[in-house]
């Protein structure tokens, strides 16, 4: 990062857990004027095979072309090439701005032409020209992998970061992938949202 980074805010995700071999995703929501940096993180992974965490970033956007109605799970869209260049696709993660602020995290579910399907509807609404972050699914390019082996509980802290979304304002996910025949689950996630 450089000089004169400094931190604005401070959040912590709790304990997350998942049935086994069912992901397990802490939805990290972006803040205008802020970057997010994952400062620590603990997992315990289930018994079994090995298992991955992915900090999955922002690496595509776009913005909606007709405003989004509250209650809604379709939305329009300028462009569906957000996917690290690639179109996006059903079972991608998306992020939709809301009016009031809020970052509503869902599946993308279908895909027709430029109007896509939400697995979650909105809570509020979303005006046209609001911010559709892709974030596709963990194998997608851009994406930071960290590998565990069975059983294994890792915690890392680092003074600075992590790893850092790709911009301010940008929402990201860290899951755990709990890809394992026992559950495993997240001790915590520690977000430093710094102004460079």
């Amino acid at each position: 990062m450089g000089s004169n980074v400094f931190i604005k805010d401070v959040d912590t995700k709790g304990y997350k857990t998942e049935s086994a071999e069912t992901a397990i995703e802490q939805n990290i929501a972006g803040k205008p004027g802020k970057r997010i940096a994952i400062r620590a993180f603990g997992v315990v992974a289930g018994a079994g095979a090995a298992t991955d965490i992915y900090f999955m970033q922002t690496i595509g956007t776009t913005t909606l072309t007709a405003a989004g109605v509250s209650g809604n799970t379709t939305i329009e869209i300028t462009s569906k090439s957000i996917i690290a260049g690639a179109a996006i696709a059903t079972s991608d993660n998306a992020v939709v701005l809301q009016d009031d602020g809020t970052y509503l995290f869902a599946t993308v579910t279908l895909v027709t032409s430029l109007r896509m399907t939400l697995s979650t509807a909105l809570t509020d609404g979303a005006a046209v020209g609001n911010m559709v972050y892709g974030i596709g699914v963990n194998t997608d390019t851009g994406h930071n992998r960290y590998h565990l082996t069975s059983g294994q509980t890792v915690t890392k802290e680092l003074d600075g970061g992590l790893f850092y979304a790709a911009a301010k304002g940008y929402p990201a996910i860290f899951q755990y992938d709990n890809a394992t025949s026992g559950a495993g689950y997240i001790q915590y996630v520690t977000i430093d949202y710094i102004n460079k």
